[in-house]
């Protein structure tokens, strides 16, 4: 089916990766959508996921279509208008077509795009003479052929309709070997049909060690290992070799299903729950018991339909978070940095000093000679002495397993130390609560507002590329120039602009890292905001991408949009965001410097104030995927209008309210959005959380209603989609009444010009009368006057 007008459909996918085999199962992420979210039922029997997009999910109450954040129960008749009621099995054609396998027979129902709402054009077939038969499975070969499983035997689609090619076999699963035959079970074992006829396999059942009737499944994954379900657990076949996997036995639990994921995963379906399949043998994912279908969609995600608790999304962690569990003293961590040998250290707001052996971390407190162990600040010199910047025990330097403590007595301004960097020239520079302090051969020199700084609330100091010093404060960004600092005027008023780091692009350019206010850059001694929609603290690089940290989360720019961004600020930012949905256990990064590093692994390591965060950049996923952008819900005035090509408002509509959304499986939460009404909206205006526009007064005419996107890396469609809307005039509105109206002044105005003209004709020819009739009198008076004479 050609793209409708609505939908931008493209699924180019880079990078996917799905989910990581070599990470406990515990690890991933679990969703559960119930009733509660709008399921039609609590019991999933079937899960697809069509070339469109959209997720389809069979239920005990009918079909639903799921999008990643609604689901929409389909609305399709079996006949004489009978509802469909319980949806077994789900197929979907090689022209894209919907096949639903119900207790009325089976629907074909045409492919749609996500903007088809109401009740679906659907056609119905009936395997078998009567219409009652059970249809148990749906299976399209990779020849394209559709199969049907029932109680009464084997069906094939052709021609039109189902025709029967085993007759009486109660089917109850359809699986296809990679030589193309079909493995089918039934009550009396394993049958295998080879296109022209049945063979049975009676020597299986005693070689599992079972009953017949107590194979469940059979299946063949793609590297070519056979799998068997059965009552006693599951055993696997390759070659000529089986093996029975434990627990399996009399007393062992039941496996009733064997799915092979896009990622080439095996997970078994068994009585006491979900296993993922590693040669070691089976690992459990904790999921309720009752597990009933299991799929895996094209973004790696595993879906699990149950008998009762509804559907759960599995997805990978992205983020994994280290806790007191890991062997921290306290969950806040402050500041995180990797020294010269690869060693892991951290920073604890009155945790101590941390670092990490490889699994677990070992801390250094007062007890080891770090009298205050409330560490927000780290940094490493040349000769590799490792500086930590405390609040109230001021600086020590850690060496050869000592530390040196240098505070107020020594010279420094202040015993808050917030920030330290070591200059080029090998000093040491220490943002304090009290001003700015460099140490250099253990002497400090301190700058104040008395040396020019804005105030002596410094949060970060910096040094570029250039040896210029860049201070961060509490009233925005000073520059050292000769001994004394400089004010950076900004372009933006910002209340209580606390800019917390700097940092320069791998493309060039000085930017400022705002708590409230997002990016500025400095460009000619002036502060020009970049972005404002994000809470940033600090930015690190990583192969053309900068990383930051924020007070709601962890964000990903590439340094290309970064420069793009700067060139046209009037253009959507695209930056990819991590959260709670991702794995971390709060959004919140904490203040210490640096609170992020990357370690020569390409692992980042993020400090927040509910652990330590670790993301592997090297198999973080991406793709390129644009999103698939439909018009939801359309209402006018409180009228829900059918979704069409064009809307047409019936004049005077005073309230226009436009839903829109996209299809986001793995994090619907990441998706923004941004619509414009030409001829009402001058800028593209950003949705909020209902993804709705609302218009009270439009226009008389046609306008394009534009929306665009961002996918779930945050990548912007900066295309979209276009809605065209008509807001159609009164009478008295219409060109036709203003050519009429036109006319009738003209009619009117030439018929008072003509009654003037024919006035003043009147007036005229009785003047001349007049002086016609007095020149006749006096002619007649001469000429008598004359006579007389």
């Amino acid at each position: 089916m050609a793209p409708r007008f609505l939908v931008l459909f493209a699924f180019v996918v880079t990078c996917v990766l799905g989910l990581d085999r070599t990470q406990p199962v515990a690890s991933y992420i679990r969703t559960t959508f119930t009733v509660e979210d709008g399921l039609p039922s609590n019991v999933i029997n079937a899960i697809l996921q069509t070339r469109n997009g959209l997720m389809w999910i069979g239920t005990d109450a009918g079909l639903a279509r799921f999008d990643g954040r609604h689901f929409t129960p389909v609305d399709f008749r079996g006949p004489r208008s009978t509802p469909q009621g319980v949806v077994r099995a789900l197929a979907e054609g090689p022209d894209g077509d919907l096949w639903v396998a119900t207790n009325s027979g089976v629907a074909r129902i045409p492919s749609t795009a996500p903007d088809d709402f109401g009740t679906l054009p659907s056609t119905f077939y009936y395997p078998g003479s009567a219409r009652n038969i059970a249809i148990t499975s749906l299976k399209f070969s990779r020849g394209g052929v559709l199969w049907a499983g029932t109680s009464d035997g084997l069906y094939r689609f052709e021609r039109g309709g189902f025709s029967a090619i085993l007759p009486r076999f109660s089917i109850l699963r359809i699986e296809e070997a990679s030589n193309g035959n079909l493995l089918l079970i039934t009550p009396g074992g394993v049958v295998e049909w080879d296109g022209s006829r049945a063979v049975q396999h009676p020597e299986l059942a005693p070689r599992l060690g079972v009953k017949a009737d107590e194979v469940f499944h059979v299946f063949e994954d793609s590297r070519g290992v056979s799998w068997y379900c059965t009552s006693k657990g599951v055993a696997r076949q390759i070659g000529s070799s089986f093996e029975k996997i434990p627990p399996y036995g009399p007393n062992s639990d039941g496996a009733f299903r064997v799915y092979e994921d896009p990622q080439g995963t095996v997970w078994i379906n068994k009585s006491n729950g979900l296993f993922r399949a590693t040669a070691a043998g089976l690992e459990q994912l904790t999921l309720p018991n009752q597990n009933r279908y299991i799929y895996g969609d094209r973004d790696g995600d595993l879906w699990v339909g149950t008998n009762g608790d509804g559907l759960f999304r599995v997805k990978d962690r992205a983020v994994r978070m280290f806790t007191t569990a890991d062997g921290l003293l306290s969950n806040v961590v402050m500041t995180v940095l990797e020294s010269h040998e690869g060693r892991l250290w951290t920073g604890l707001n009155c945790g101590g000093l941390s670092w990490l052996d490889g699994e677990r971390f070992r801390t250094y407190t007062e007890k080891d000679g770090l009298s205050n162990s409330c560490v927000w600040a780290l940094a490493e010199d040349a000769n590799n002495d490792l500086w930590v910047g405390t609040w109230g025990g001021g600086l020590f330097r850690f060496r050869d397993g000592r530390f040196t403590q240098y505070s107020i007595p020594q010279g420094l301004r202040s015993d808050v130390v917030r920030s330290i960097i070591i200059a080029h020239d090998g000093s040491l520079w220490l943002a304090t609560a009290d001003g700015l302090s460099v140490m250099r051969n253990g002497h400090f020199r301190n700058y104040t507002t008395a040396d020019g700084l804005s105030t002596n609330s410094i949060l970060a100091v910096y040094q570029d590329r250039r040896g210029v010093i860049w201070a961060g404060t509490s009233g925005g960004i000073d520059r050292l120039t000769g001994d004394r600092f400089m004010h950076i005027p900004s372009a933006l008023e910002i209340f209580e602009p606390h800019y917390v780091s700097l940092s320069e692009g791998p493309l060039g350019g000085l930017y400022a890292f705002s708590a409230p206010k997002g990016i500025s850059r400095i460009e000619r001694n002036q502060l020009v905001p970049v972005s404002t929609d994000l809470d940033l603290m600090s930015a690190t690089e990583f192969q053309r991408d900068l990383w930051f940290s924020g007070g709601n989360g962890i964000f990903r720019i590439a340094a290309a949009d970064l420069s793009r961004s700067w060139q046209d600020r009037s253009a959507p930012l695209d930056y990819t965001s991590f959260g709670r949905a991702d794995g971390l256990n709060s959004p919140q990064c904490s203040i210490g410097a640096p609170n992020m590093t990357i370690t020569r692994d390409g692992k980042l390591w993020v400090a927040t104030v509910q652990g330590l965060a670790l993301l592997d950049l090297l198999r973080l996923p991406r793709t390129k995927r644009a999103p698939t952008i439909f018009v939801e819900e359309v209402t006018v005035g409180q009228e829900k209008q059918s979704i069409r090509h064009e809307l047409v408002l019936p004049p005077g509509t005073h309230r226009l309210e436009v839903k829109f959304d996209s299809i986001e499986f793995t994090s619907p939460e990441k998706s923004r959005f941004q619509y414009r009404l030409d001829g009402v909206d001058g800028v593209w205006l950003d949705a909020d959380t209902t993804r709705t526009a609302v218009y009270t007064s439009i226009p008389v005419g046609a306008h394009s209603f534009h929306i665009r996107a961002c996918n779930r890396d945050g990548v912007w469609d900066r295309t979209g989609i276009v809605y065209n809307v008509t807001q159609l005039p009164f009478f008295y509105e219409t060109n036709v009444f203003r050519l009429a109206v036109l006319a009738g002044v003209s009619l009117l105005l030439w018929g008072l010009y003509r009654v003037r003209l024919h006035r003043i004709a009147r007036e005229f020819n009785m003047r001349l009368e007049e002086r016609v009739d007095e020149r006749t009198r006096i002619a007649r008076e001469l000429h008598d006057t004359l006579l007389q004479s």
